[in-house]
């Protein structure tokens, strides 16, 4: 039989040939080129069995099955601005971008269908540029919105290539606030676009790299101005022997940090190029690709037209040029340049927003993201959480650089975890040819990482003792208390895997010497700590804190360790780093982290996913790119953003919100008996009307779309706004009622004149109760939270969810006939061709022209975790209610909501730099 390193061989072998031909091979394709290129002269002698060629087929199959979707595209339709890209894509042999597309097949095994997707995505972005070519002065900025770690540096430099291809000179690519990450992208631009290393020097010359290693030498080699451990420097620039100027024969790439001093030089330098025309102007096409275009890149001083100092470099080296496009590329919809402004008018006035375009785009399908891990209903989504509870009095939320930490034991586990996955790559051959990493990222002090790192030394090198001298030994080596260790957390954490702990053993006598420990952060002694560049493969346990946060990548990051209080959705998402691709390792991921992180992460999941959504939706409408920034100004969570941008101000925080084509909900409950009677009496006194008209006897719970419960239909709005006025709530948009009763208010007298009303009763429930004058209904089981007040302590209240959302998936079906909820799913589906009836997102039910739909629930609480302190004693059924409200067909007006520093401090919105007295980690 052949072994794991023969069966890669020849899969790789035959996803490059695939991937060469640039089509999509069939399945009985992929079982032809098995048989056919097993019988090589060179791997006949491999001795391929049956059961190796199935195997290694259906991988290819797997592999070549990924899609990938065109992602949306809205732009700004009443400029002037003509499309020249169709003109010239059959003139132009695209030299630079056929390289980098050979590269990403062969190096990261991109498959044909995901391929294909790319070449049309960078066609899309790049036809909304400036045309490079047109001897008009010219001016475009557009943004790209994607997802944490889902391929946005690819997507860039795909664009970057082609626009090389169609004749741009010049190329700024500026790449994070951070030196780390800027060597890490100059890196990846070296090997998918220049072809060569500068900085590496041999007794050969200049080290080639990626694309280089295969370019013909008819094409000519693109010229950098930075190098992987050097970012621009105007004395160096002037001893190149590239001059800026109409005779350019290359394009010329600067990838530098987003630093005020760093631009300044590059700008400083440009103004002073002998090439400027007579508008003192360089007469070369350029193109700036900002990454992490949300971060440092905004106006952040408002008061008269007074710019940041980053934010007026880029607008100003912008300016140098006759023609310029600018992207931002941003991982959130919650980018700040639609959300600090203070007002609408002032957001569409900034330099660098992106009136002309704006793209989503759509990760691959075998994309692990926020989504899969927060939201997905699976075992193994399941399975990849891990919750903390025993970190308090070992590494507390919140610290300062005098605390002497201590390795809660569930770190200890993940460590011991982390040699364990190890072990199971290699017996799927699958550690030898890639670096493994672990990420622990519990402070943002570089004090408490030094301490750290001692600590998790001490845990390594006892795992590593016990490894060494026990594990080649018989099953008596189990008598040891690490291999026991191994042994607990091998059948606790990885259940379902195949292999016996005999066979993980064997092979952590081997893999167990790759492991280290190293502190990525951003003093100066750790720069050059995350290399991957060794031909060694590493599998390294990185410490850290927000230099982890912004685009750094980890290699084969399998396990994680987090802890960290409420930093809100920027930094959030940002933090992680776990998104991403994990091809045959994906269900070994392991993520370690609080109950109260993983309801924050589902929360700002659910809001993503709403924008995202909705970035379709104003492309079917035909909509700008101002559209989509007022959209996402008028988002629900828009004010919890905004309160974490002002925090420190003594004002109180306002924002425009708009509730048409909205899902609100009572997340939070105040943990106080009498409370909880209050909102019981108003729902009871909600029902009993509902069952005046329907009536008592005639009343049976029946399936809504599969969701068992009560259906009343057209209650008046009246009664809604009565039931929503008296009932208490602590979540973002109902714990002042006021606003949600003015719009239903306004629209009582048409759209939002009749409601239905549903009464969720599960089946499956055993526990149920007899609500107001009749109405049987079986319990909804939740686990709620207790948590304390941030403010002072002084009393605690419930968090009814840990997934984001009271109600349950499909809900806002409940109303629609089964022809309108059948039409909806084909019409999502044809629009959506690589997912599922499972990925249909509820918010594709509010259509207008439905009734909104009211859900009352009656809460189970009984198995409630105490994660505060002492739980209060309170009644274990607890009243919640969401709404659904549908798209107006009227203009709406949006109603403010107003939050003080109180609510801010309740909701422990309040950043750890507030309170850091260290070194921190920036």
């Amino acid at each position: 039989m052949a072994t794991n390193q023969d069966a890669n061989q020849l899969t790789q072998l035959i996803l490059g040939f695939i991937r060469d031909e640039e089509k999509v091979a069939t399945e009985a394709e992929i079982d032809m080129y098995v048989e056919d290129f097993s019988s090589f002269p060179h791997l006949a002698k491999k001795d391929f069995s049956p059961e190796d060629k199935e195997r290694i087929a259906l991988r290819i199959k797997r592999a070549e099955g990924v899609r990938m979707q065109i992602g949306s595209l809205i732009e700004d339709r009443t400029s002037s601005f003509k499309e020249w890209l169709p003109q010239l894509k059959n003139e132009k042999q695209l030299n630079y971008w056929n390289d980098y597309r050979h590269y990403l097949a062969q190096k990261d095994g991109f498959s044909s269908l995901v391929l294909f997707t790319i070449d049309q995505q960078t066609d899309q972005i790049l036809s909304k540029c400036a045309d490079p070519n047109s001897s008009e002065n010219s001016s475009r900025k557009g943004m790209v919105v994607g997802s944490v770690q889902s391929g946005k540096t690819s997507n860039y430099i795909g664009v970057l290539t082609k626009a090389a291809d169609y004749g741009y000179k010049v190329i700024i690519v500026i790449a994070g606030i951070q030196e780390d990450l800027r060597s890490q992208t100059q890196k990846r631009i070296n090997e998918g676009f220049i072809g060569q290393d500068t900085s590496s020097l041999t007794t050969d010359g200049i080290v080639i790299t990626g694309v280089g290693e295969t370019r013909g030498s008819e094409i000519t080699t693109p010229y950098s101005f930075t190098q992987e451990k050097f970012d621009f420097s105007a004395a160096s620039a002037n001893r190149s022997a590239i001059v800026l100027s109409s005779t350019l024969d290359r394009p010329v790439v600067f990838v530098v940090k987003k630093n005020d001093r760093i631009l300044g030089n590059l700008l400083q330098w440009l103004s002073s190029s002998s090439c400027l025309d007579m508008s003192s102007k360089i007469d070369l096409p350029l193109l700036m690709i900002d990454d992490e275009a949300d971060n440092a890149s905004v106006n952040t001083k408002y008061s008269k037209d007074d710019v940041s100092k980053i934010n007026e470099k880029i607008r100003l080296i912008l300016d140098c040029f006759t023609s310029s496009t600018y992207i931002g590329y941003t991982a959130t919809p919650f980018a700040n340049i639609f959300i600090d402004p203070d007002s609408k008018d002032q957001m569409d006035r900034q330099d660098l927003f992106p009136r002309h375009f704006l793209v989503g785009l759509e990760p691959p399908s075998s994309y692990i993201g926020a989504q899969s891990i927060f939201l997905g209903e699976s075992d193994s989504c399941r399975q990849i959480l891990v919750e903390v509870s025993d970190y308090h009095d070992c590494i507390p939320l919140k610290h300062k650089k005098d605390l002497d930490p201590v390795l809660p034991p569930s770190l200890i586990d993940a460590i011991y975890c982390f040699f364990i996955s190890d072990a199971i790559k290699e017996q799927r051959g699958i550690l030898a040819a890639h670096n493994s990493s672990m990420l622990i990222n519990v402070s943002h002090l570089r004090d408490i990482h030094s301490k750290l790192k001692f600590l998790v030394s001490e845990v390594v090198e006892d795992i590593k003792t016990g490894i060494r001298t026990f594990g080649p030994l018989d099953h008596t080596s189990r008598s040891n208390p690490v291999i026991r260790r191994l042994e607990d957390c091998y059948y606790n954490y990885f259940p379902d895997i195949e292999y016996s702990f005999s066979a993980i053993l064997n092979s952590l006598v081997e893999s167990y010497k790759r492991v280290n420990v190293i502190i990525v952060n951003s003093s100066k002694t750790s720069i050059d700590s995350l290399n991957y560049e060794e031909r060694t493969k590493r599998s390294l346990i990185v410490i850290g804190g927000f230099s982890l946060s912004r685009g750094l990548t980890l290699e084969g990051l399998t396990i994680t360790y987090f802890l960290r209080s409420t930093a809100m959705y920027d930094t959030l998402l940002q933090m992680g780093r776990w998104f991403g691709y994990r091809p045959r390792y994906e269900d070994i991921c392991r993520i370690w982290m609080t109950r109260e992180a993983m309801e924050w992460y589902s929360h700002i999941t659910l809001a993503d996913t709403e924008l995202r959504n909705d970035l379709a939706s104003l492309q079917r409408s035909r909509l700008s790119p101002l559209d989509f920034g007022l959209r996402v100004r008028s988002h629900p969570d828009t004010l919890l953003v905004t309160a974490k941008n002002k925090m420190g101000s003594s004002q109180e925080i306002k924002a425009e919100i708009l509730l048409a084509d909205r899902f609100v909900e009572t997340i939070d409950i105040e943990a106080d008996n009498s409370v909880i009677a209050s909102n019981q009496n108003s729902a009871e006194l909600l029902i009993n009307y509902c069952l005046t008209i329907n009536g008592t006897k005639s009343c049976s719970a029946s399936s809504h779309h599969g969701i068992y419960g009560y259906l009343f239909e057209n209650i008046p709005a009246s009664h809604v706004i009565s039931f929503i006025g008296s009932f208490n709530s602590l979540s973002l948009l109902t714990r002042d009622p006021r606003p949600l009763v003015k719009h239903i208010h306004n629209r009582q007298d048409n759209e939002l004149r009749y409601w239905d009303i549903f009464v969720p009763s599960p089946m499956a429930n055993k526990s149920s109760k007899t609500i107001g004058e009749g109405l049987l209904v079986n319990l909804q089981r939740r686990t709620a939270t207790f948590k304390q007040y941030k403010e002072d302590k002084s009393g605690s209240y419930l968090s009814l969810s840990s997934r984001g959302k009271v109600a349950g998936r499909g809900v806002e079906r409940i109303g629609l006939s089964e022809d309108t909820v059948r039409n909806i799913e084909s019409q999502w589906l044809n629009e959506n061709p690589s997912k599922t009836i499972k990925n249909i997102p509820d918010s594709v039910f509010r259509i207008q022209s439905r009734k909104p739909l009211l859900l009352v629930h009656f809460l189970d609480i009984s198995d409630t975790d105490n994660l505060g302190g002492e739980a209060p004693s309170v009644e274990s059924l607890i009243t919640a209610w969401s709404i659904s409200f549908p798209p107006t067909q009227t203009p709406q007006s949006a109603v403010e909501y107003r939050v003080n520093s109180s609510w801010i401090r309740m909701l422990d919105l309040s950043s750890e730099l507030d309170e850091a007295d260290g070194e921190l980690d920036l």
